[in-house]
């Protein structure tokens, strides 16, 4: 949280200043502070496992949809400092544009449509895989929930995995006519196949279906196991699937929006997770906080204004019990700053003015000229 501030002394202050409620921050703030050094020390005690754990008691209920909990699951990657003990746990992964100076880790997150706020994660070199990553998070989930997953997510392997655990999936699909794409008949828009695992004869009911066209020209499948196609219609599960963003947006969050950049100060594998995972913890908080005040509240608020709102009130909120009556202090800070939501309103306001005649006749004469200069 101190990253919120620019520069490690004041930002550390000013959240002890606020802590403990101190009347002149300005003369709290003019004394010396803790420096850099101290405080890596001092945090070196602390074991970066705290905050996946106060992370995953964080509590609040989701909305849902057709009374499934739905999750928004990918990953990323996140460019680490290049240091001895860092280099030993994540190596460098070579591409075909050679090798990299800085070594990276692969993320993969599960986010809340609703809130947009990442409730499960896991953390790997470049050897991990995806896919296994997955399967090892699904006995996390219950029952009946849905999870969205992009084209990296796929095989029956995997399929098969969220079939055992009583849970579905809606994903995307290569449109390439490899594997089940070759049973496909194109002239059905909604169809049901069977797989077979051929090591242990498991079997399973896939559904694809074939949607429009997408910018690029490709056709776009999704493949599901949600069968009952009078309860999930096919408009209904691609207006799902487009939420699936909302993962996408997490990990922009993270990256910029909680300046989770290159400018590192952490330099060992201990203070490095610590910084991932608290800025994975603060996004999760702020998000939350950000859906409370713009659903209920009907106001609209920024991702990181709800962050700086949070920022006074974020210790009470991990460590007291009475987390209801915290969030509606916050909500109350923040109601004093923002505006209200034009009733009606779901989408940006833009200009429908009529084009200018000059500019489409400009354009008119350039490509007459470009046609005359081709003949």
């Amino acid at each position: 949280m101190y990253r919120y501030v620019s520069g490690l002394n004041v930002g550390t202050r000013l959240l002890t200043a606020n802590y403990f409620n101190v009347k002149d921050p300005k003369s709290f703030l003019s004394k010396k502070g803790l420096c850099s050094s101290s405080f890596s020390e001092a945090r070196e005690k602390l074991s970066w496992e705290v905050f996946p754990y106060l992370l995953s008691k964080i509590s609040f209920k989701p909305i849902t949809w057709k009374t499934h909990r739905v999750r928004s699951i990918d990953g990323t990657k996140i460019t680490l400092p290049r240091t001895k003990e860092i280099l030993a746990k994540f190596p460098i992964q070579k591409s075909h544009f050679g090798i990299a100076h800085y070594p990276k880790a692969v993320l993969v997150a599960a986010s809340e449509i609703s809130s947009g706020q990442i409730t499960q994660t896991r953390l790997g070199n470049k050897y991990l895989s995806e896919n296994e990553t997955l399967k090892e998070m699904l006995p996390q989930f219950k029952a009946g929930d849905i999870s969205l997953l992009d084209r990296g997510f796929r095989g029956r392997n995997l399929w098969l995995k969220f079939n055992e655990e009583k849970q579905f999936f809606v994903a995307r699909y290569k449109s390439t006519g490899q594997g089940i794409m070759k049973e496909f008949n194109p002239s059905r828009r909604d169809q049901t196949h069977e797989i077979i695992e051929k090591e242990s004869g498991r079997k399973m009911s896939i559904r694809i279906i074939k949607g429009n066209l997408s910018k690029s020209g490709k056709r776009i499948y999704l493949i599901t196991n949600l069968l009952d196609t009078k309860k999930y219609k096919k408009k209904e599960l691609f207006d799902l699937y487009l939420k699936r963003q909302v993962v996408e947006e997490s990990f922009k969050q993270i990256k910029k929006q909680l300046s989770f950049k290159l400018e590192y100060r952490a330099k060992k594998i201990n203070s490095f997770l610590q910084e991932v995972y608290a800025a994975i913890l603060a996004q999760a908080l702020t998000s939350y906080l950000k859906f409370k005040v713009t659903t209920i509240k009907k106001k609209v608020i920024s991702f990181v204004g709800a962050a700086y709102s949070l920022e006074k009130y974020f210790f009470e909120l991990l460590f007291q019990n009475n987390n209801g009556a915290i969030i509606e202090n916050i909500i109350e800070v923040i109601l004093q700053h923002y505006h209200y939501r034009q009733p009606g309103r779901s989408y940006p306001r833009f200009s429908r003015q009529a084009p200018k005649k000059w500019i489409s006749e400009k354009r008119r004469r350039k490509s007459s000229e470009n046609s005359d200069l081709a003949t």
